[in-house]
């Protein structure tokens, strides 16, 4: 499916838009544009005391550069990466071009699970070129060919967890539906009885339809990319310092965790947390078990309101909460 716009722009005088799905063969436009949207063109190294140093974009590793935006910073991981969305079909990365000019890129998921999410298609990434000068031309045709996306494939909704920018969403019918927040709370060894085993099958199809009340930063499905182990053993240093994955049984619970030690506070394990049925006390005091018998002081956890009120007692931090947004394909 390819869709045309009209588009003016002072940088890029062009006529029309062409959105489509992305190809590996867009892997360098694609780096080239995220670099573009670094703030200030400033890339920079992460010091040992959180600082951080600018330095010349061609004197940082691989790792380095991905610190700053992520996989798109380099062509070798934005290949690795664009080739992992399109292997699965149920992520779809698209590219908006300009008179053949890759200028925009998107990345949506496809995603089922309880309500209030539904089956749906998340926005998990829009980003423009700077060098755009009206770059809301181009997010907006980028999402309204995700929200023509969604009506084609009989989604319930178009979600967006963390808006880009370039677009104001609820002048296109964007309302919010959750609000969520990350917390810590102290692991806890309990008295609670589970059985934890270490995962073998990592099959996105296992979670369909399934909760996920733990680390839900854009979709249950998009955030279980996080839960293949290796996936970037060729860049030695993004290996994730410390992780657990387990396949969680309790009384009329079924779950799948993963344990991800903070990079920067060691003591410190996040929790991914997917679930057959709503969260329970059990399986909160289930994973807080798992994450102290680990050797962790503490988890993180990014929760919505209704995770929060099971574990908000206990928490010795708690951050601002942002909102997610949601359009019904149907009023």
């Amino acid at each position: 499916m390819t869709a045309i716009w009209p588009f003016c722009s002072g940088v890029f005088p062009l006529a029309e838009i062409v959105v489509r799905q992305a190809r590996l063969a867009d892997t360098h436009a694609i780096t080239d544009l995220h670099c573009s949207t670094v703030e200030e063109g400033v890339f920079t190294r992460r010091n040992s005391d959180g600082t951080r140093t600018p330095v010349p974009y061609e004197e940082l590793s691989l790792f380095e550069r991905f610190m700053n935006g992520g996989p798109w910073m380099s062509v070798e991981t934005c290949a690795v990466w664009i080739a992992h969305l399109l292997r699965h079909g149920d992520e779809i990365p698209l590219v908006a071009e300009v008179d053949g000019l890759v200028l925009g890129e998107a990345e949506v998921t496809v995603g089922n699970e309880p309500a209030p999410y539904g089956r749906h298609l998340n926005i998990t990434s829009i980003r423009i070129h700077s060098g755009v000068s009206n770059s809301a031309k181009l997010a907006v045709a980028l999402l309204a060919y995700i929200q023509e996306m969604a009506r084609v494939m009989h989604m319930q909704q178009v979600l967006v967890a963390r808006p880009a920018p370039d677009i104001s969403y609820t002048e296109y019918s964007f309302k919010p539906i959750v609000a969520r927040q990350e917390v810590v709370i102290p692991a806890r060894i309990g008295r609670v009885v589970y059985k934890a085993v270490a995962m073998t099958n990592f099959s996105p199809r296992g979670i369909d339809g399934w909760y996920m009340p733990f680390g839900r930063y854009q979709s249950a499905r998009h955030d279980w990319n996080r839960i293949w182990p290796g996936f970037w053993n060729g860049v030695p240093e993004l290996v994730e310092p410390e992780a657990a994955r387990y396949d969680i049984e309790l009384a009329g619970q079924r779950g799948k965790c993963l344990l991800q030690q903070d990079r920067y506070v060691p003591q410190r394990a996040a929790a991914f947390l997917w679930t057959e049925r709503p969260l329970t006390s059990h399986m909160v005091s289930a994973v807080r078990d798992r994450v102290a018998r680990e050797g962790y002081e503490e988890l993180s956890l990014f929760v919505d309101n209704q995770a929060m009120a099971l574990v908000e007692a206990e928490a010795t931090e708690v951050h601002a909460s942002e909102m997610l947004l949601a359009w019904r394909t149907t009023s």
